[in-house]
Formats: C-alpha cells, sequence, structure tokens
C-alpha cells in the first residue's frame, strides 16, 4: 500500500499539466476512500467488490481497475489488511483474553484453515497470542 500511494505521489509530482494533475488527484483520492471504507468494513466476512462498489456508486469493473492500477486486486489487498490487523490483535495484551480463532474471526475470516496458512506465509510463523509466544520464548 505504502509502493501505491508513492506512485501516486509522483504521478502528481510529475503531472504536465491541470488535466493529469486532478486526474491523479481523484485517483489518489478514489484509493484513499476504497482503502478506508474496507478497513470500516474489514469484519464483515461477506465484504466484497460488489459491496464496495455500491458504497461508492461506481462499477464493479471500475473497482478491479482501481486495484488492477495498484497492482493488486480485492481480495487480495482484503487478505493483506485483515492478515496485519490480525497480527496486531495477537500481539496486542488487551486482546490476550481471546483466542486466536476468535480473533481471526473477530477480523473477518471465516476459514481457519486459509487463514493459518495465510498467516504463516505472510508472518513465517504460526499465529499465536503475544502471551502465548512470550511464554514459549521463556520470559
Amino acid at each position: 500500500m505504502l509502493a501505491d500511494n508513492l506512485c501516486n505521489l509522483v504521478a502528481l509530482l510529475t503531472a504536465h499539466n491541470t488535466s493529469e494533475l486532478n486526474t491523479a488527484k481523484e485517483r489518489l483520492s478514489e484509493i484513499e476512500r476504497i482503502f478506508a471504507f474496507i478497513r470500516r468494513h474489514l469484519m464483515n466476512p461477506n465484504l466484497s467488490p460488489q459491496t464496495l462498489a455500491k458504497h461508492l456508486n461506481v462499477s464493479i469493473r471500475t473497482i478491479h481497475n482501481r486495484f488492477e492500477a495498484a497492482e493488486t486486486s480485492f481480495g487480495r489487498a482484503l487478505l493483506e489488511l485483515r492478515l496485519d490487523e490480525t497480527q496486531r490483535a495477537l500481539a496486542d495484551p488487551r486482546q490476550a483474553v481471546y483466542s486466536v480463532t476468535q480473533i481471526t474471526y473477530g477480523v473477518g475470516f471465516n476459514d481457519l484453515s486459509h487463514f493459518s496458512t495465510a498467516f504463516r506465509t505472510k508472518f513465517r510463523t504460526p499465529p499465536r497470542p503475544i502471551s502465548k509466544v512470550a511464554t514459549i520464548a521463556g520470559t
């Protein structure tokens, strides 16, 4: 996401005319709105491109085009945001009362096997609350 924002900022800085500048600003604003909407609705296991398109009053194809321009897909972006949120929750001592399963479902995952595989792939470790990691490490 950082790379996407940097690309958009470069587009803004290198725009040759007002029209290009306005288009780049609009696209950046739209991408920001897309990700803000996804973050607000992350816990909804039924979040979809259709839901997003309806909220933004654009076509589903427009949603897919925006993600394509950002070199990702709706599903990939949603997965990344949910994995990051799960990792934050697992590292939060205030969340220690919840199991990994509760946290996983709480951020919108509905398939524990898929979640576990994706989490291990991204973070190179199985999902565990920080208190269990500290116990395993001997602290």
